[in-house]
């Protein structure tokens, strides 16, 4: 009876020392299954924080992109206004100028045709100014009032007053413009026979080089351009190059003037 109970005894034992084990082991795997949850639950946790940063960095990095488009965009307008500015200024410049350069060419052409008509009764020799003719100062060597040393006078200097200034003889223009050399604004005409007047200090010059002008044609206005203490026409002759006293050229004109219309009487 004894044994019976002894074994009985051991059996409930063993029982309970194996249910005991079997139970420990459950609960243990109950708590990793909270560990692996919670576990599950932070990495969420963290992954919607990264996501959450992501586009919230993204959104401020597309919003700078945006900034900086939209800054390089005005940047580009202003550039383009400024050159649109720049063209538009230089157009109108350009026409400015092409307008008075325009304007200048009309204005001579005016007064060529108003001051040159021709007539058949045109005299074939005219005085550089009108008919009567004052000499300011001679041909030859004198005192140069500017330079203050004496040098060679290689012409006249004609009492002229911002009048017309006209072609002695019929020629061609050689040359016109500014005379570097104190002369200022000139005209050079080629005649017949070898003669070559030229007329200095002008305010205004009517002809280019290569044109044609007739005796009595209006080439210019005199003025003191140049190196000059007043208004007057310097008037120099060349015979094949050479200068020679227009005084003297001037009166044999007069007395050529003369024959011509005694010839035509």
């Amino acid at each position: 009876m004894k044994i019976k109970i002894i074994f009985t005894i051991g059996l409930l034992c063993g029982f309970l020392q194996v249910n005991s084990q079997q139970f420990n082991t459950l609960f243990a795997t109950k708590l990793k299954d909270r560990e692996v949850k919670n576990v599950i639950d932070t990495n969420a946790v963290s992954n919607k924080k990264e996501n959450f940063l992501l586009k919230l960095f993204s959104k401020k990095r597309n919003k700078e992109k945006k900034n900086t488009e939209t800054k390089n965009k005005n940047e580009k307008n202003e550039i383009i206004d400024s050159l649109k500015t720049l063209f538009k200024e230089y157009n109108e410049n350009i026409l400015k100028k092409v307008f008075i350069e325009k304007y200048k060419e009309i204005e001579n052409r005016k007064n060529k045709s108003s001051n040159n008509q021709e007539k058949d009764s045109s005299p074939r020799i005219h005085m550089p100014i009108g008919d009567e003719l004052v000499v300011t100062s001679k041909y030859g060597m004198r005192f140069h009032p500017i330079e203050r040393k004496w040098k060679l006078h290689n012409g006249v200097d004609l009492k002229a007053n911002f009048q017309n200034v006209y072609a002695v003889l019929n020629g061609f223009v050689t040359k016109a413009g500014w005379d570097t050399k104190g002369g200022g604004n000139y005209i050079v005409i080629n005649h017949p026979m070898g003669f070559q007047t030229e007329y200095l200090h002008l305010s205004k010059v009517y002809y280019k080089v290569g044109e044609l002008v007739k005796s009595g044609y209006v080439i210019g206005k005199s003025g003191m351009s140049g190196e000059a203490t007043g208004p007057h026409l310097h008037f120099a002759v060349k015979e094949y190059g050479k200068f020679i006293n227009p005084v003297k050229f001037l009166k044999e004109l007069i007395k050529a003037n003369n024959l011509i219309s005694k010839n035509n009487e």
